[in-house]
């Protein structure tokens, strides 16, 4: 009987290192795509933050991280992809509209950029000013792209 239990408490003992681990490798990898990402390597920070998310698939931060990330490789449309996810798992997650905000602005979508720089600013009113200045930004890039447009429309088709 002693030593069944010995196997048991060994047995326990394992589960809990090896559970203990696996978090502690979580942490580990955000750390370094933290520090890849503050040292523009985008492409090895989006790797250690999907291991990551491998491993912690419901922690908001990862995402805002790995966003970020896709972001400065100007991949838009996953850095949106991964705010929306960080968005999902966190509803009052600020950065994450900021963020996913900027993402629509820099692929010409500035009513959902709009719809989300205004959520930021209701979420955390104290920010209020900076998000007015990224606003009038967005509403002048739209202006700007509305006339470039125009002007395009009315230039003379050249047949040769």
């Amino acid at each position: 009987m002693m030593k069944k239990m010995k196997k048991i408490n060994i047995l326990i003992i394992v589960i809990t290192i090896l559970y203990c681990c696996k978090g502690n490798d979580v942490y580990k990898y955000i750390k370094e795509g933290d520090d890849y990402l503050s040292q523009d390597r985008y492409e090895l920070a989006i790797e250690k933050y999907t291991e990551a998310i491998k491993l912690k698939p419901d922690y908001h931060y990862i995402y805002m991280m790995r966003c970020e990330a896709y972001y400065k490789q100007k991949n838009f449309h996953l850095a949106i992809n991964d705010c929306s996810k960080a968005i999902e798992l966190k509803k009052d997650n600020t950065t994450a509209y900021v963020n996913r905000g900027r993402s629509y602005a820099a692929i010409k979508q500035y009513d959902l950029a709009i719809k989300d720089i205004n959520k930021a600013m209701e979420l955390n009113p104290s920010l209020s000013s900076t998000f007015k200045i990224l606003l009038s930004r967005i509403e002048e890039w739209k202006r700007e792209d509305k006339e470039e447009k125009q002007n395009e429309s009315s230039k003379p088709i050249s047949v040769f």
